[in-house]
Protein backbone atom coordinates (compact mmCIF):
# COMPACT_ATOMS: atom_id res chain seq x y z
CA UNK A 1 0.00 0.00 0.00
CA UNK A 2 3.04 2.17 -0.42
CA UNK A 3 1.39 3.88 -3.41
CA UNK A 4 -1.35 5.39 -1.23
CA UNK A 5 -0.97 8.80 0.41
CA UNK A 6 0.11 8.69 4.05
CA UNK A 7 -2.85 8.36 6.40
CA UNK A 8 -5.29 7.22 3.73
CA UNK A 9 -5.28 3.57 4.85
CA UNK A 10 -6.02 4.60 8.43
CA UNK A 11 -8.83 6.85 7.20
CA UNK A 12 -10.33 4.08 5.06
CA UNK A 13 -10.05 1.60 7.92
CA UNK A 14 -11.75 3.98 10.35
CA UNK A 15 -14.55 4.75 7.88
CA UNK A 16 -15.27 1.09 7.15
CA UNK A 17 -15.21 0.17 10.85
CA UNK A 18 -17.54 3.07 11.62
CA UNK A 19 -19.94 1.91 8.89
CA UNK A 20 -20.18 -1.65 10.27
CA UNK A 21 -19.88 -1.36 14.07
CA UNK A 22 -22.39 -4.14 14.79
CA UNK A 23 -20.40 -6.60 12.66
CA UNK A 24 -17.35 -6.34 14.90
CA UNK A 25 -15.27 -4.72 12.19
CA UNK A 26 -12.39 -2.76 13.66
CA UNK A 27 -9.86 -0.49 11.97
CA UNK A 28 -7.21 -3.15 12.72
CA UNK A 29 -9.20 -5.82 10.85
CA UNK A 30 -9.72 -3.55 7.85
CA UNK A 31 -6.02 -2.64 7.80
CA UNK A 32 -5.06 -6.34 7.93
CA UNK A 33 -7.37 -7.11 4.99
CA UNK A 34 -5.97 -4.21 2.97
CA UNK A 35 -2.44 -5.45 3.71
CA UNK A 36 -3.36 -8.91 2.38
CA UNK A 37 -4.86 -7.43 -0.80
CA UNK A 38 -1.72 -5.36 -1.31
CA UNK A 39 0.50 -8.42 -0.81
CA UNK A 40 -1.56 -10.43 -3.32
CA UNK A 41 -1.30 -7.64 -5.88
CA UNK A 42 2.47 -7.50 -5.38
CA UNK A 43 2.77 -11.25 -5.97
CA UNK A 44 0.70 -11.06 -9.13
CA UNK A 45 2.88 -8.20 -10.40
CA UNK A 46 5.89 -10.49 -10.72
CA UNK A 47 7.19 -12.20 -13.84
CA UNK A 48 4.64 -13.92 -16.10
CA UNK A 49 3.69 -17.53 -15.40
CA UNK A 50 6.04 -20.00 -17.19
CA UNK A 51 9.04 -17.63 -17.05
CA UNK A 52 12.20 -19.71 -16.58
CA UNK A 53 15.27 -18.32 -14.81
CA UNK A 54 18.70 -19.75 -13.97
CA UNK A 55 21.26 -18.69 -11.42
CA UNK A 56 24.63 -19.22 -13.18
CA UNK A 57 26.55 -19.07 -9.90
CA UNK A 58 24.64 -21.96 -8.30
CA UNK A 59 23.08 -23.77 -11.25
CA UNK A 60 19.66 -23.44 -9.61
CA UNK A 61 16.70 -23.18 -11.97
CA UNK A 62 13.37 -21.49 -11.31
CA UNK A 63 10.05 -21.45 -13.10
CA UNK A 64 7.20 -19.03 -12.37
CA UNK A 65 4.12 -21.14 -11.64
CA UNK A 66 0.68 -20.70 -10.20
CA UNK A 67 0.06 -22.99 -7.25
CA UNK A 68 -3.28 -22.93 -5.44
CA UNK A 69 -4.06 -19.69 -7.24
CA UNK A 70 -0.88 -17.99 -6.01
CA UNK A 71 1.87 -16.96 -8.45
CA UNK A 72 5.25 -18.12 -7.15
CA UNK A 73 8.65 -19.43 -8.15
CA UNK A 74 9.33 -23.18 -8.12
CA UNK A 75 13.08 -23.39 -7.58
CA UNK A 76 15.04 -26.57 -8.23
CA UNK A 77 18.33 -26.58 -6.34
CA UNK A 78 21.18 -27.88 -8.50
CA UNK A 79 23.25 -29.22 -5.64
CA UNK A 80 20.53 -31.28 -3.94
CA UNK A 81 17.73 -31.55 -6.47
CA UNK A 82 15.34 -30.27 -3.82
CA UNK A 83 12.45 -28.03 -4.76
CA UNK A 84 11.57 -24.83 -2.94
CA UNK A 85 8.78 -22.32 -3.49
CA UNK A 86 9.41 -18.57 -3.28
CA UNK A 87 6.49 -16.16 -3.14
CA UNK A 88 8.49 -13.05 -4.01
CA UNK A 89 7.55 -11.30 -7.27
CA UNK A 90 11.11 -11.56 -8.58
CA UNK A 91 14.18 -13.56 -7.66
CA UNK A 92 16.59 -10.67 -7.28
CA UNK A 93 20.19 -10.36 -8.36
CA UNK A 94 22.07 -13.29 -9.85
CA UNK A 95 19.17 -14.77 -11.81
CA UNK A 96 18.98 -14.50 -15.60
CA UNK A 97 16.19 -15.29 -17.99
CA UNK A 98 16.46 -18.57 -19.84
CA UNK A 99 14.89 -19.03 -23.28
CA UNK A 100 12.06 -21.58 -23.25
CA UNK A 101 11.99 -22.40 -26.95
Amino acid sequence: MADLPEGLVAQIAANVAETYPDAGVTPEIVTAVLDQVSAAQELAAGAPIDTVMVNPATGDMAKRVERNGIPQWRITRAETGSIDFDWSPDLGDGWVSMPTS
